[in-house]
């Protein structure tokens, strides 16, 4: 079987990775003269995230931690995940990746695809026709190819913003997320051996511009970055005929934090366990993104109480979660929710007896802010 894959991001890389690893012919096609550039992303994941995608991780490990310190308003909450997280080197990974994929398959950097067609065709400026039995779209964010397949995607975005800093602060083994009810994203605050990662992320780019620099004081910029982030909702469908739709493109994107590895790691590595497993490419595919699908599409629920409602009802949330974490919600976490499983807020809330005593005033209170969370 022959696999085209248009995209030379994290979704591309570990999409061909796997098929290559399944026997598959791969060929990659990336604009861009080489892969990582420009970063954007923060690169903190779970260590769940790590494992799944293997060797290539381990190698771009550039520090652990044990779990997150996060502000609501004037609430903290020190929160122990179930698994560890590090923080990743995005370049090196995507380099790693690169070299790997090109070592069993065919990369062609600086190679743009104009065209692609549900049969499986791809077309490239002044070059011939070139055919395969699976097209896997992971151009990214502006989705020009997905569009040409009648795959019609507009999910909310923010602008994320990373500058990193000499020195470190905060607490050994965490790094700092902060949502205030003035800001209409959050901020976080990420040690990294002998330098620290600032940034913020809002629907509003100049505010997430001037959280940033606030954070990052008059103290040396060693690194300026950051992007575009998705917070949903996913795409619906992610396949037609014979292309199918990963990354980016899909909105397969963490909603509330943002992040890409996560999810689309799950889907690459589901997808490929199913084709193990006999299921046809196709029908494996649309099996695994079902799954990643509705667990994004949970995670979404809550984004956009945070992303897309009016300021008076984002404030009313997050008080509304400071007064939960107040109450015992930070004791309950503990331990037990992972860094990447944001849509299990929710039901270890209304699955623990004592909590649910202990708050029900509090959620009667507020239980406007919870129906729109869940239905």
């Amino acid at each position: 079987m022959r696999i085209g894959v248009v995209g030379g991001g994290f979704a591309g890389l570990m999409a061909a990775y796997r098929m290559l690893e399944l026997g598959y012919e791969v060929e990659l096609f990336e604009e861009h003269g080489r892969v990582g550039y420009p970063p954007h992303c923060t690169g903190v994941v779970s260590q769940e995230t790590v494992d799944g995608i293997g060797r290539p991780a381990k190698e771009a490990l550039e520090a652990s931690y044990e779990g997150l310190i996060i502000t609501l308003d004037k609430v903290k909450c020190k929160l122990r995940t179930r698994e560890g997280i590090a923080k990743l080197d995005r370049v090196k990974l995507e380099e790693i990746m690169l070299r790997e994929v090109s070592a069993r398959g065919v990369v062609r950097l600086g190679s743009k695809v104009r065209r692609v067609t549900p049969q499986g065709s791809l077309e490239l400026a002044g070059e011939r026709k070139h055919s395969y039995d699976i097209v896997i779209l992971a151009e990214g964010i502006q989705g020009r190819l997905r569009a040409q397949i009648d795959l019609i995607h507009n999910p909310t975005t923010s602008l994320g913003v990373n500058i990193e800093i000499p020195g470190s602060s905060g607490e050994k083994g965490y790094f700092k997320v902060g949502f205030t009810p003035a800001m209409n994203g959050y901020t976080w605050e990420v040690p990294v051996s002998n330098r620290l990662v600032v940034g913020a992320l809002s629907v509003n780019p100049g505010e997430a511009v001037r959280a940033a620099k606030k954070l990052a004081g008059d103290r040396r910029r060693l690194r300026v970055y950051g992007g575009r982030v998705i917070h949903g909702p996913p795409l619906p469908r992610a396949r037609n005929g014979r292309v199918v739709v990963i990354g980016d493109a899909a909105g397969v994107n963490k909603p509330i934090t943002g992040g890409g590895l996560w999810p689309n790691t799950m889907l690459v590595n589901q997808w490929a366990g199913y084709i193990a497993r006999g299921l046809n490419v196709l029908e494996a595919f649309d099996r695994a993104y079902s799954t990643i699908y509705s667990r994004l599409y949970k995670q979404y629920k809550l984004a956009r109480a945070f992303y897309e409602a009016p300021a008076s009802e984002r404030v009313k949330l997050i008080r509304f979660l400071g007064s939960l974490l107040e109450k015992g919600l930070c004791d309950r976490l503990n331990g037990r929710i992972g860094y990447d499983s944001h849509e299990e807020l929710l039901g270890i809330i209304l699955r623990d007896p004592r909590l649910l005593v202990k708050t029900a005033s509090l959620i009667l209170k507020n239980i406007s802010i919870i129906k729109k969370i869940i239905l």
